[in-house]
């Protein structure tokens, strides 16, 4: 039987998520559960006082549009930061039950054609994943950069905040300097791999309906037996679909769980994000390179958007796809309890799996488009 390592993919990004500070250790031993503990509140204490830097400076100059909209563009996404690592920390244990799930017999390729078609989608999977990954990075460094070209007329940081000291003054500026740049990168790739989590989650899940549909397709040619028991081992050959698609509904339900209420978040913060900076860009000299910034973290957040609707997207396209492959099946010769449990599991399987945000709307292309 050929084997693919889910498991292992889900795992390279918990390990990120665990040196970032979000994940907590689920080792044993008790001195590194609790030195990974002081670790996180470290690293947490760390990336939110620019959280609060920045949060301070929208009160103290409530009054000034341009401060606002600076100061207010950022904070409501570094706080949804904040709430993706709490929803890690608190699902740790569903995200490690999914983890676990797959590794199951029936999530397994059945042949080498089904182990391209996982291949085949974990490869888009990465190439979109690089692509998120550039674009909070990138927003990063050139809000790091944009400040440089001011630096001898006027000392200016990163991101607008507030300080209860004169962070005009050298070592502080530097220093100041520093900690913003750095834990903005804490924080955008907390927001990539969190991200990421849910993509490779939902991944998992269509490249499992691609196996369902390919079993189902060819549930007869999969039978092995010339022993004359042929009806039987297409009757435990379909029971295993059937199995299969019960597990894949189970990994579902959990990956749902876990999304439900961030894709509601993210889908308020994002659009709010994107509203104030058209808002800040209208402000701003076109050719500044703090315009090349705004537009740079504003396709950022329009790419993420994009990503969690084609995944969702691709979930309800794939989980469409059952039923006709059920009824693709060489069912015409088969006999009359087949062909009643045929028709069962495909009025059974109408309606698709689909991602909502908060029974709110789809998650879709559709939803991004609107």
């Amino acid at each position: 039987m050929l084997t693919f390592d889910f498991q292992k993919r889900t795992s390279k990004i918990l390990r990120r998520l665990r040196i970032l500070g979000t994940l907590y250790s689920d080792k044993n031993n008790t001195f590194c559960f609790n030195l990974y503990l002081i670790y996180t509140i470290v690293v947490n204490i760390y990336y939110n006082l620019h959280n609060i830097a920045q949060a301070a400076n929208i009160f103290y100059h409530y009054d000034d549009l341009d401060e606002l909209t600076s100061s207010g563009l950022l904070t409501i996404m570094e706080t949804l930061t904040n709430v993706k690592a709490y929803y890690v920390v608190t699902n740790k244990s569903r995200i490690l039950k999914i983890n676990n799930m797959v590794q199951k017999w029936s999530f397994q390729p059945k042949n080498s054609r089904q182990e391209e078609m996982a291949k085949y989608t974990f490869k888009i999977f990465d190439v979109m994943s690089l692509l998120h990954t550039l674009g909070p990075t990138l927003t990063v460094v050139f809000f790091g950069c944009y400040p440089i070209a001011e630096m001898k007329t006027n000392k200016k940081l990163p991101f607008s905040a507030w300080y209860p000291y004169d962070y005009k003054i050298s070592p502080l500026f530097e220093i100041t300097y520093f900690h913003q740049l750095s834990s903005s990168l804490i924080m955008a790739h907390i927001h990539i791999n969190s991200d990421c989590l849910a993509y490779n989650l939902i991944a998992i899940i269509i490249v499992q309906l691609d196996f369902l549909a390919d079993n189902l397709k060819n549930v007869n040619n999969n039978i092995k037996s010339n022993l004359g028991n042929f009806e039987k081992e297409r009757n435990i050959a379909f029971l295993d679909c059937v199995k299969h698609h019960k597990d894949i509904l189970s990994c579902f339900n959990e990956v749902y769980k876990i999304l439900n209420i961030n894709l509601l978040g993210q889908f308020v913060v994002s659009t709010t994000s994107l509203c104030l900076t058209s808002l800040q860009l209208s402000t701003v000299n076109p050719t500044s390179t703090h315009f090349m910034a705004l537009m740079v973290y504003e396709l950022a957040v329009l790419v993420q958007l994009l990503m969690f609707c084609w995944w969702g997207n691709e979930l309800i396209f794939k989980s469409q796809q059952i039923p006709q492959a059920a009824f693709e099946s060489d069912w015409i010769e088969a006999s009359i309890p087949f062909k009643k449990s045929i028709m069962f599991f495909i009025q059974q399987t109408q309606k698709p799996l689909t991602l909502y945000a908060v029974d709110f709307f789809t998650i879709s292309l559709t939803s991004f488009a609107l």
